[in-house]
């Protein structure tokens, strides 16, 4: 069925994509359409399974499920709607419908389990003398197919999940007796052993793999592999110093990295502390001055339009965090995004110090925190 999943799931990529509004639409239609001919998929599948999870003894004959009369077409009702399910499953699973696979499987699982529990109990009762039959007792129920059904869910989520203890819990939260305990994890093992003699994977691990979306296999390792296969030389830096507005602006241009690394301008390459784009970007934008209430604009309004104006694309900048720049504000390593943590005062602060036709002093956005100029270097090639 995961095989199976996958193969439509590329031919909805290749053709469906530009349509899952109507593929929706179409899959409800057709569903809808077919589960009507079938009494088990006619109803709700969370019904479905709790009718067929129970037995006969308890008053569980739903549209004489327990009459012997009309077993055979009981169990061809059942197996029909196991085909179906299965099918619809396939076709559904991926498509732009929030739901899951969990009860879906669960379902496929309890019709099939319950027609093999039906053919069970009709062999046994043609041949209660022979065979493994023999040890049953005549007055005692010895076949009960509501078992059947409910070990059956369990092996069809298993197999099409590949997990094994969680169905375990969620089967014993389903009945809330260990009663079942013991053959649930007697099924399981089979199921995974089954599996893993197939060498197949969980249809939500595949899906993940398909979709491209990041995966941590927990067993996909690698031993023995050495950081610089990891690491990577072009990087896109930023120096300390030595750089005008206009070179930043060509640098953000011509990159679409998170961020920048800070680092000395000598042969060294020492990191001195990281920029996020957006924090680049919105410092030179100009959002910061945009954002103060109209009452702090009231008071800076001369000073900071007569300090940007004397401003240009030719205006050095720096990222250095010097001595004087302590002591008149000390905030380095606090702004990880624009105006975080900072109240209107502080950015007026900020922009009276950073604000300069000289130099344009960046480091209040530059973040510090946890590098250490002694240990971290950035030499010729860095993590990706």
């Amino acid at each position: 069925m995961v095989k199976f999943n996958l193969q439509f799931a590329a031919f909805r990529r290749k053709h469906l994509a530009d349509y899952p509004i109507i593929e929706a639409v179409t899959l409800a239609t057709l569903t809808a359409m077919i589960g009507w001919f079938n009494r088990f998929l006619r109803i709700d599948m969370t019904e479905g399974m709790a009718i067929l999870f129970r037995e006969c003894d308890g008053g569980g004959d739903y549209d004489h499920l327990c009459q012997t009369s009309v077993q055979w077409p009981m169990a061809y009702s059942l197996f029909i709607a196991t085909i179906l399910r299965i099918g619809m499953v396939v076709v559904s699973y991926g498509s732009k419908v929030p739901a899951g696979i969990f009860v879906p499987s669960m379902a496929i699982g309890a019709t099939f389990g319950r027609m093999v529990g039906i053919i069970v109990k009709a062999m046994e009762r043609s041949s209660h003398q022979s065979g493994i039959f023999a040890v049953c007792k005549p007055d005692v129920p010895c076949i009960t197919p509501g078992t059947y059904a409910f070990l059956g869910a369990a092996a069809a989520l298993s197999g099409v999940m590949r997990i094994t203890v969680t169905v375990v819990v969620i089967m014993f939260e389903l009945t809330g007796a260990l009663t079942y305990i013991l053959p649930t994890m007697i099924v399981l093992l089979v199921t995974k052993a089954v599996g893993d003699f197939l060498g197949t994977n969980g249809i939500a691990d595949e899906a993940i793999r398909f979709n491209g979306y990041p995966f941590l296999d927990k067993d996909d390792h690698a031993y023995n592999v050495p950081i610089s296969k990891v690491m990577r030389a072009d990087l896109h830096t930023l120096p300390v110093s030595d750089i005008t507005v206009r070179g930043i602006e060509e640098t953000l241009a011509n990159t679409d990295v998170k961020g920048f690394p800070i680092v000395s301008t000598d042969s060294r390459n020492r990191l001195m502390g990281y920029i996020g784009r957006t924090e680049l970007r919105y410092v030179l934008s100009g959002l910061l001055f945009s954002s103060f209430s109209p009452y702090v604009l009231l008071h800076c309004l001369k000073d900071k339009a007569r300090k940007m104006q004397d401003m240009s694309l030719d205006t050095p900048c720096s990222f250095a965090s010097e001595s004087e720049d302590h002591d008149e504000v000390e905030f380095s390593g606090i702004a990880t995004g624009p105006g975080v943590g900072m109240d209107e005062d502080i950015s007026l602060e900020l922009i009276e110090t950073t604000a300069s036709p000289d130099v344009f002093k960046l480091w209040p956005w530059v973040n510090q925190v946890g590098f250490t100029h002694d240990i971290w270097w950035w030499d010729s090639a860095s993590c990706v």
